[in-house]
């Protein structure tokens, strides 16, 4: 009976060390590190009009929603990819489906509705060079080539030149500074039709320039201030047409969750 006792009783403090052994050999899980993401935008407008726009994200910390009153944009994924985005004004909705080939988008669909009717369906085809980024997107409509779009990329990714042919040309240069921007924990990671495309450029556009056919031109100028982790948390934007002049000034306020 007391061998019995003394043999439980070395059992007993031995399995506390055999699982112990054994967790110490398992990989352990790496540690959950949250985000700074950009949650809302309070924009003024040059007539002194107040809008908001609120942002969400799903568990992956992917853009999953943007609304702004009667607007709102959802977004899903195939896996790691965007492949279904809807934008939404009132009751009339856009769809963009998005094909890939190697990681890389490779065609948008895009179909409109009026109030549930299809009433236009486009298609955007991407061109790559070299790099990972296309340097061209055509969009077509009916079998024609209605638009061609022509990309140029600093060395760090900013998007830093479009060209716009339809049936005038019209050509937007952009200047960066060297902080994040507001997307910079939830960017796109490639170019996609119909997204914005500082959501791809890692650094904020200090400077606009839109060059019209007749060689007029719009600028926009950008003016940040920075948090102390360098995200951009206010911005005025002043617009400068070459003949019309002053166009107006526009201010913006970025507020930022953790996630």
């Amino acid at each position: 009976m007391k061998l019995t006792s003394n043999l439980s009783l070395v059992l007993l403090m031995c399995l506390p060390l055999a699982f112990a052994c054994k967790k110490s050999g398992e990989p352990s899980e790496k540690p959950v590190v949250a985000k700074k993401v950009l949650s809302r935008i309070i924009h003024v407008d040059n007539d002194n009009k107040t809008s908001f726009s609120v942002f969400n994200y799903d568990e992956k910390v992917r853009l999953k929603s943007v609304t702004n009153g009667s607007t709102t944009d959802v977004y899903r994924y195939d896996g790691e990819d965007l492949s279904y985005v809807e934008y939404w004004l009132g009751t009339n909705k856009t769809e963009n489906t998005v094909s890939y080939v190697d990681k890389k988008p490779v065609k948008t669909v895009r179909k409109m509705y009026n109030t549930g009717t299809l009433v236009k369906e486009m298609t955007m085809g991407y061109i790559y060079g070299t790099g990972n980024y296309p340097t061209e997107i055509h969009v077509t409509e009916a079998g024609i080539v209605q638009v061609k779009e022509k990309y140029q990329y600093s060395a760090n990714s900013n998007v830093t030149r479009i060209e716009s042919q339809s049936n005038v040309l019209i050509i937007t240069e952009f200047t960066y500074d060297n902080n994040k921007n507001r997307f910079t924990n939830s960017m796109l990671g490639y170019t996609i039709y119909g997204e914005p495309y500082d959501r791809l450029s890692p650094n904020n556009v200090l400077k606009e320039k839109i060059i019209y056919p007749d060689g007029s031109y719009l600028e926009i100028n950008n003016t940040y201030t920075y948090d102390a982790d360098g995200f951009p948390v206010t911005r005025v934007s002043k617009a400068l047409h070459s003949i019309a002049g002053n166009v107006g000034t526009e201010k913006y306020t970025y507020e930022y969750q953790m996630l």
